[in-house]
């Protein structure tokens, strides 16, 4: 089980995603509420779909880079931001919003 965060086609498919396992999600929303990330502890619950719309994307992409630097020392979630930097990122640039799934 995982819960993927996803960029989806007009269909409603996949086109990037971003597959999080439970102690990945755990320490995310962990070192989010530490940091008040806003946007990241929608995804709180693993077990439930959420949106980000595509005009949440930029405060998105702070919450994850304030996470990025607060957790370097970190290097298992360090990798898991810098997955989502990029989904982020691409996001942005195709004016499209992240929905995760939980799968």
């Amino acid at each position: 089980m995982s819960l993927d965060l996803a960029i989806l086609d007009e269909g409603g498919f996949p086109t990037h995603e971003v597959r999080i396992d439970a102690a990945k999600h755990n320490r995310l929303m962990e070192r989010a509420a530490s940091t008040r990330c806003r946007i990241l502890l929608r995804l709180h619950d693993y077990y439930e779909d959420a949106d980000i719309a595509s005009d949440e994307i930029d405060e998105f992409i702070n919450d994850v880079s304030e996470l990025r630097r607060a957790s370097s020392d970190d290097d298992t979630l360090a990798s898991l931001l810098s997955e989502l930097a990029i989904l982020g990122n691409l996001a942005k640039s195709i004016g499209k919003g992240i929905t995760a799934i939980s799968d």
